[in-house]
């Protein structure tokens, strides 16, 4: 039992409990209320972003309206947290948007944001933002900026056909986090990416200042029109690390710098008329694999072609009409890549050639035009040319099947003539058909199997989706011994041959399931049933995968 005097204790503490908690409730909500705005820098280049925060305090139902002056900046991204404190036993609770913004022009620019809270509109404090021009710096200047990027292209002026190289620098004596090109957009041009891996960072000393200089990006680009092609200016989104440990990094973006290419048309004049397309300023070597041979060898020839110059364009580069020897011509994969900071190309041909003669061939000099963009002019790479010496005679049946060759090639048109066969001319054994009717004998017998195929399939479908024999099927799946299973099975059979295994014997069974695999699988669950208990306990999983495969068949 409690006594009076620990009664009035009990009393006394939870009235003093009670005064504290009311005391502490009205502290909660003894907190202002409030918005402002806020910005990281006040002071910014174009191309530098900020960030710009509004705080919206102890107004639980108060969301932004608007920013007025936002129209004059690009929103990165938007973020909207909440956190709730107390302290001293004050209540306090806040709604932060925080908004990445890059502006778009420069001057004094002011923001104002409007809250809508209820029924009223609340006015922030207004946040001027002071920003300059982006401060332009070239490589062996005098350099005051810690990052920047510079655009640098291979030709300003060149050929149609001729490949140059795009390549996006970034300069920076700061710590980053990562970097990127944004928005590149190369309309005119046919382009391939140099890969990452093979882009390279090294430091440079400008002006008695160190950068890293990074490579951004190398394109490779065809031109595909002539006349000038701009390549338009694009954004780098660059992120820095913060100054120490507890400071967070900044994202600025910087622009790179437009450029024109002057597209040449080839000129007409002088052009050969198997001109092979090749243009720039490439460089050829042959090999041959040897001098003397015995009749039925073969000789080959390696073609090695390179240098700054579209060699994709040029898939054959070996004549095939020789009259004393079979020409075969392969190449290898061609190699794409970048020497200095020009463009440079690499390709193979090996050529196999077998004679058709004994004694000496001459394979005469073969000569491959292309454009020299140095020049202007149109230009011959050579292949060698060689005197191969075959030795051997051809055998007796070698020289009738040459003679046969020559005398079938200057009879070709007669032969043709004697082996058609004349519909007016066939005897009476012997009937034609147009060609046309045989096609369309064959679209017909075509038809008639995809159609007898389609039947099948439908019908077989519409037995296994039939819902008698489904919801049957889902019973005997869910029984839980062999019984039942067995039980849904007779069922099933019943419904689909007309037929019960438990009155009918095996034997009978031949004469209803018309299925030979049906039959052996229903065969096989009743050998199973028809063993003495324990062997039925063991095998229910088999049951219950036998009546599985013969719903399947079924």
């Amino acid at each position: 039992m409690i006594g009076k005097r620990q009664m009035n204790k009990i009393v006394i503490i939870s009235l003093f409990m009670l005064i504290i908690f009311l005391i502490m409730k009205v502290n909660c909500f003894a907190s202002e209320s409030g918005i402002r705005l806020e910005a990281d820098d006040a002071n910014l280049e174009i191309g530098v972003s900020t960030n710009i925060s509004l705080i919206i305090d102890n107004l639980k139902d108060a969301s932004l309206e608007k920013i007025e002056g936002i129209d004059n900046f690009d929103v990165l991204s938007s973020v909207q947290s909440s956190s709730t404190s107390i302290i001293n036993g004050k209540k306090s609770q806040s709604v932060i948007i925080n908004m990445s913004i890059l502006p778009k022009v420069t001057g004094d620019l002011k923001l104002t944001a409007y809250v809508k809270n209820d029924d009223q509109s609340l006015i922030t404090n207004t946040v001027t933002i002071h920003v300059t021009e982006k401060k332009e710096n070239q490589e062996g200047e005098n350099n005051n900026q810690d990052i920047y990027v510079k655009t640098n292209i291979s030709k300003e002026s060149t050929y149609f056909g001729e490949k140059i190289v795009l390549t996006y620098d970034l300069y920076t004596c700061k710590n980053l986090d990562n970097y990127g090109v944004v928005d590149l957009n190369l309309d005119g041009f046919v382009i391939k990416e140099v890969p990452q891996m093979q882009l390279k960072d090294k430091v440079v000393n400008i002006d008695g200042k160190n950068y890293v200089k990074a490579e951004l990006r190398k394109i490779i680009l065809t031109p595909v029109s002539t006349g000038e092609i701009k390549i338009p200016s694009c954004r780098v989104q660059v992120n820095l690390q913060g100054e120490d440990y507890f400071s967070s990094g900044k994202t600025i973006f910087l622009y790179t710098d437009e450029k024109t290419i002057d597209v040449k048309q080839l000129p007409e004049d002088n052009c050969p008329k198997n001109f092979s397309g090749l243009v720039g300023k490439p460089k050829i070597s042959t090999e041959f694999s040897q001098d003397e041979i015995n009749y039925g060898e073969s000789f080959t020839l390696q073609i090695n072609l390179s240098g700054n110059c579209n060699i994709d364009t040029l898939e054959s580069i070996y004549p095939k009409d020789k009259d004393d020897v079979t020409i075969y011509e392969t190449s290898k994969d061609l190699k794409e890549g970048i020497d200095g900071s020009d463009y440079y190309a690499e390709k193979s041909y090996e050529v196999i050639v077998i004679p058709q003669e004994t004694g000496k061939i001459e394979l005469e000099p073969v000569a491959v035009n292309y454009f020299d963009v140095e020049k202007g002019t149109y230009e011959e790479l050579i292949i060698d040319g060689k005197t191969l010496t075959v030795n051997g005679e051809k055998t007796v049946e070698e020289e009738k099947q040459d003679e046969s060759k020559q005398n079938s090639s200057s009879n070709d048109k007669q032969s043709i003539i004697i082996n058609q066969i004349q519909p007016l001319q066939t005897d009476g054994d012997y009937f034609t058909i147009k060609k046309s009717y045989v096609y369309v004998l064959l679209i017909i017998a075509a038809l008639l199997i995809i159609f007898y195929f389609i039947y099948f399939k439908i019908k077989k479908s519409d037995i296994r989706g039939n819902k008698q024999l489904r919801n049957l099927y889902n019973k005997a799946k869910k029984a839980t011994d062999n019984k039942e299973r067995f039980k849904y099975l007779n069922d099933m059979i019943k419904y689909r041959y007309n037929v019960s295994l438990k009155t009918a014997s095996k034997s009978e069974l031949k004469n209803y399931i018309s299925e030979k695999s049906v039959l052996k699988d229903v065969l096989s669950v009743i050998n199973i049933m028809e063993k003495n208990y324990q062997l039925c306990q063991i095998e229910e999983v088999s049951i219950a995968d036998l009546i599985s495969k013969i719903y399947k068949q079924m």
